[in-house]
């Protein structure tokens, strides 16, 4: 249900957020440019819509 919205606002969403795209596998983007990842949290902040809320941080390094 998430990814259906998610989907539905991303053309706007990227011209209003200066090209962030919400419907992004962060991890995998990651992994096929060649980074190997060393440490990677992923989460729904708190007190944010689900639709805009799911965050990924972490360390990637060239593998």
């Amino acid at each position: 249900r998430v990814a259906k919205w998610q989907r539905r606002i991303n053309p706007l969403w990227k011209r209003v957020f200066g090209g962030c795209h919400i419907t992004r596998d962060t991890r995998a983007l990651l992994q096929e440019a060649g980074f190997g990842i060393d440490a990677i949290e992923q989460m729904y902040l708190p007190g944010t819509p689900a639709v805009a809320g799911f965050n990924t941080w972490g360390e990637a390094a060239i593998a």
